[in-house]
């Protein structure tokens, strides 16, 4: 029998007199002791800005990092300059939003994303489409709450130039038919950004095999260490191209004025159990 307690101290602290038990993963997970010492253990050995200099620290600092971005390649079955590191998964998928979407849609053009995407996949999409006139089209789940055939067929069509979904939905837990998906977004010549906040800590995903376009999770669910100033980078798998975009993120938190100014001071938190998630902030 494993001692979870071994590795992951905290789930041996006293919580009101028992034992913490934690079911909260989804959100973020706790931290082994394996990935505890190698964060101290970069600190008090490597600790360097990464290809800022050609000093010996610098360059063990440079190799960690690369060193990384090589370990999350093979996770993926990815190359390792298809990686890119952000802050987390809201970021990535802003970053393919912002500069892919921006850059490559227009009017008449089709963004199709379920109805039971995160905001951070949903709400990027929002305001690209209304940014470039493109028009945003929700595939609806079935009864049994999964995305049928008869769904992709008729969402995916030749005007759809982004098919964004999650492999596995935050909201219900299902696993998306990828495969069925990424056929009909190539037959029409669409990408497929894929959400694998859900996904990537459970069942293997391979961008190879699924043949997606971008793919991003976070890696605080998967482990490793996360500071609240400054999050670790957190991959987003790019096989297509990128360029330069719009200011973000956005997603549950929205700051955008009517010009694409962001409002720090309008931010606010959108609840939508109706699916209405989307709230213009309105400048004074």
């Amino acid at each position: 029998m494993m001692n979870w307690t071994a590795d992951f101290p905290i789930l041996a602290a006293d919580e009101n007199g028992n034992r913490l038990v934690y079911l909260d993963s989804a959100a973020t997970t706790q931290h082994p002791m394996q990935v505890l010492n190698a964060v101290v253990d970069y600190y008090t050995k490597e600790n360097a800005n990464p290809h800022r200099g050609v000093y010996e620290l610098a360059m063990r600092a440079t190799d960690a990092h690369e060193g990384a971005r090589h370990t999350v390649a093979q996770f993926f079955n990815a190359e390792d300059d298809e990686i890119v590191f952000t802050q987390n998964t809201t970021e990535s998928l802003n970053l393919v939003a912002y500069s892919y979407g921006m850059n490559f849609l227009h009017e008449g053009d089709e963004i199709v994303i379920s109805v039971a995407e995160h905001h951070s996949n949903m709400v990027p999409w929002q305001r690209v489409a209304k940014a470039t006139g493109a028009k945003l089209v929700y595939m609806y789940p079935g009864e049994n709450g999964r995305l049928t055939t008869e769904e992709l067929d008729k969402k995916i069509t030749p005007k759809t130039k982004v098919v964004a979904v999650a492999m596995v939905s935050n909201v219900l837990g299902l696993r998306a038919p990828v495969e069925e998906i990424v056929k009909r977004a190539h037959a029409v010549g669409a990408v497929v950004v894929l959400d694998c906040a859900q996904s990537a800590p459970h069942t293997p995903v391979d961008v190879k095999k699924l043949d997606v376009d971008f793919a991003a999770c976070s890696a605080h669910k998967l482990y490793a260490p996360e500071h609240p100033a400054e999050p670790p980078p957190r991959p987003v798998c790019t096989r297509s191209p990128l360029c330069e975009g719009c200011p973000y993120p956005a997603n549950g938190f929205l700051c955008w004025g009517k010009d694409g100014k962001c409002l720090r001071s309008e931010m606010r938190r959108l609840n939508a159990p109706d699916r209405q998630v989307a709230q213009e902030v309105k400048e004074e």
